[in-house]
């Protein structure tokens, strides 16, 4: 699982071992969503199976959110990995784990359920050579002058090979921060963190000199769309685009050694002759700007599903179809969408960007798809709704909410909003 990987700017493009094994030979879910697109809340979704409203771990940092909030919840003793060790599992995990899990409270308590572990943690999970890993129950350590990513290449291959001495079978959970912005946290409470551009391996800071990001119907964009704070955008000036480009390559550059560590996993499972009897996962925690629907929540179903284990009553998602014998399973046509807490903005073209864009960046919505329709729909905190035909705009520039268009896809618009707001009040789906 990267950190904040785009698909809609093309990132996967700029990987081929990546493309190779899951793009080319493996099944590739093109309409997979994170239901709440932040680091913590989707992280939780995808160790538990449930959305945001239901783990209420709603924020990156506490009190609404970060480790210590998924401890206070329960879920510590309720996840993934103890229900994998339950039926029989080993299990293992090297990288970030979730925001505010750090120097302070590695050991209080330990994160349950693994086999062996390897943890990036705070304050130095986001920097990229100098990062503090925190190993089984020994206390952290510094990797100064190591690159990030090499590491977690480094560890995982070390499961790798402790896993397949047993005869137990294994879960690997291998967790790298790029392309994530380099991040440095405040000193004190009332600072906020800077977000620096992502840093690539040494190797790799000379590629890709001349790519610009994809200049899409909804960059820069002479007429603003969208509801609260995001319709009052500013069109971007020379020097912030020029920004953005660079941002943009910075964060290829940080893929390319994630692409060196997919291609290394694949070739030892090879090596060890694991590969025909071996599942294996490449998804983000959350998109960056960016078939049946699917999303985190059904994660955690599909491995129950592969491995046998009964699934629980209370997950959210389902299995996801990932094997021609599966196509069974009956996927439903929309997912939710949620968000809690405030906006704060990553890439800002002056090298700072701990900027809180807005306090109130809380919204609740659908998604809905089909062979004939591709519908967004979101009301926010402050009541205003968005409705988007993502057929014919994919970039969301028409709010079909503030126009007069008497149809969308097909459907009357006023008979489509009072279903969509019938079911967003009724079903569970959204809270």
């Amino acid at each position: 699982m990267t950190d904040d990987q785009d698909l809609h700017l093309g990132s996967l493009d700029y990987q081929p071992k990546v493309w190779k094994h899951f793009g080319e030979k493996g099944t590739f879910f093109k309409k997979h969503y994170c239901t709440m697109a932040q680091c913590c809340p989707s992280r939780v979704s995808f160790l538990t199976g449930k959305a945001g409203h239901n783990t209420n771990v709603t924020d990156v940092r506490p009190p609404y959110g970060g480790y210590p909030k998924f401890v206070e919840q329960g879920l510590n003793d309720n996840y993934l990995p103890v229900w994998l060790q339950g039926a029989g599992y080993n299990t293992y995990y090297t990288g970030k784990l979730m925001n505010a899990h750090s120097t302070d409270n590695w050991d209080s308590p330990f994160p349950a359920g693994w086999t062996g572990s390897d943890f990036l943690i705070d304050p130095k999970t986001y920097i990229f050579y100098n990062a503090t890993m925190q190993r089984n129950k020994e206390p952290p350590k510094d990797y100064p002058d190591e690159y990030s990513t090499d590491l977690i290449s480094a560890k995982t291959l070390g499961w790798l090979d402790e896993a397949s001495k047993s005869d137990q079978p294994f879960f690997i959970a291998a967790m790298p921060i790029g392309p994530h912005s380099e991040t440095l946290f405040p000193k004190t409470a009332t600072d906020l963190p800077v977000f620096d551009p992502p840093v690539p391996a040494d190797r790799h800071k000379d590629l890709f000199l001349h790519v610009t990001v994809p200049r899409s119907a909804n960059f820069s964009p002479d007429k603003t769309s969208g509801a609260s704070y995001i319709k009052s955008f500013d069109q971007m000036n020379e020097t912030v685009v020029a920004y953005n480009d660079y941002f943009y390559r910075r964060r290829l550059q940080s893929l390319q050694a994630i692409d060196d560590l997919m291609d290394a996993v694949i070739e030892r499972v090879e090596e060890l002759g694991l590969l025909d009897n071996t599942y294996i996962i490449y998804t983000t925690d959350n998109g960056y700007h960016i078939e049946a629907p699917t999303s985190h929540t059904d994660i955690v179903p599909t491995l129950f599903e592969l491995a046998g284990i009964p699934l629980h009553d209370d997950f959210d998602g389902q299995p996801m179809p990932v094997k021609p014998e599966m196509k069974h399973h009956t996927k439903t046509e929309h997912i939710n969408i949620e968000f809690w807490g405030s906006n704060l903005g990553e890439g800002d073209e002056r090298g700072f960007s701990g900027i809180l864009v807005s306090p109130n960046n809380m919204y609740k919505g659908l998604r809905l798809i089909g062979d004939d329709y591709d519908l967004a729909y979101m009301v926010w905190c402050t009541n205003e709704h968005e409705l988007y035909d993502m057929k014919t705009d994919p970039g969301q520039m028409v709010n079909l909410m503030t126009t007069q268009l008497a149809k969308v896809s097909g459907y009357d618009r006023e008979l489509l909003v009072s279903r969509l707001d019938a079911r967003s009040h009724g079903g569970p789906e959204i809270m």
